[in-house]
């Protein structure tokens, strides 16, 4: 455990029984990177052997030490309740950045494959606004990606970063690069809200729906969820304030209004509020309309984009 780490919650007794077990040679923790961030599985208990040792300058890693001892000693690697959560990316992380930029550049002349150091150094070079070599970076991971079988988790963060990029610095998205990251992360939560993020900047409504109502209704404690850590933020604002948007803009002001109302809940907000408002006073004109009673008029507010819409996240 680093300086920069806690250990928050979980079961020790549990942690006791499997320890206590001898064919058990690792254990995977709950693993949360960031503060606001959903939790992943990460190997980091493990038994003293004189064959695991952590390598690397930076990012050092133990598990091609854990793994192959688990195989040649046929033993295994279990979960636990652990929970470990890492402060080091919280706050204000500009001072680090000219210290870990050598670090990591020797890193990848070290271990061309560690894809996880191209992504930081990647994200380094950003942050130095230094962003054609930040694309040179993660492209270069990319490449460590496309040339193994397989799709660990790790290897979806050039893909984001790529992508993320595109859309924030340069207003563009790349739908080859997009639809080769789905081919391997077909579950991703962050590549669902690329997705819906792009078609809303398109004002394809109907198109982002489908992407924002899958996230909106993401189940954090389900195992899918858990193989990737994702801002907690995406799945309980960005998401419903998106969707409730595209309700809006396509006249169903009902649904609409119902997201604002949960949202308002959370974190009340005078933005909320005002939103809500305006849906609900759509909602009640529609529904006193001598129109709105006649079938064909229910299809067709589904389909007519209202004349005024609310700010949304989507639109920030």
């Amino acid at each position: 455990i680093d300086a920069d780490e806690r250990v928050i919650g979980g079961l020790p007794e549990a942690v006791r029984e499997q320890l206590a077990n001898p064919r058990i040679v690792g254990l995977t923790v709950k693993f949360r990177p960031a503060t606001g961030f959903t939790f992943y599985r990460e190997p980091r208990l493990f038994r003293r052997h004189e064959k695991i040792r952590f390598r690397g300058v930076i990012h050092e890693t133990h598990l091609p030490d854990l793994y192959e001892v688990a195989r040649k000693e046929r033993r295994v690697i279990e979960h636990s309740e652990l929970e470990l959560h890492h402060l080091g990316y919280d706050g204000d992380i500009s001072h680090k950045h000219p210290r870990n930029l050598p670090l990591l550049e020797a890193r990848v002349r070290a271990d061309p494959s560690h894809v996880y150091s191209w992504w930081h150094l990647g994200q380094t070079l950003a942050a130095l606004e230094r962003y054609d070599e930040a694309e040179a970076a993660w492209r270069q991971g990319l490449e460590v990606v496309r040339g193994h079988e397989g799709s660990p988790s790790v290897g979806c963060l050039p893909y984001l970063a790529l992508l993320g990029h595109g859309l924030s610095h340069r207003g563009t998205f790349d739908p080859a690069l997009w639809e080769e990251a789905m081919a391997r992360y077909p579950d991703h939560p962050t590549l669902a809200w690329l997705a819906a993020r792009h078609r809303i900047d398109g004002r394809q409504w109907h198109e982002a729906i489908p992407w924002l109502e899958r996230l909106v209704a993401t189940d954090l404690d389900e195992p899918v969820a858990r193989q990737f850590a994702t801002e907690e933020r995406l799945f309980q604002d960005w998401a419903p304030s998106s969707l409730a948007l595209c309700y809006f803009h396509l006249g169903r002001y009902e649904e609409a209004a119902e997201l604002y109302r949960r949202l308002e809940a959370k974190r009340p907000s005078r933005e909320l509020e005002i939103k809500r408002q305006l849906a609900e006073r759509r909602a009640r004109h529609i529904a006193k309309s001598p129109a709105a009673k006649s079938p064909a008029a229910k299809t067709s507010a589904a389909k007519t984009p209202a004349a005024k819409t609310p700010a949304g996240h989507a639109d920030e």
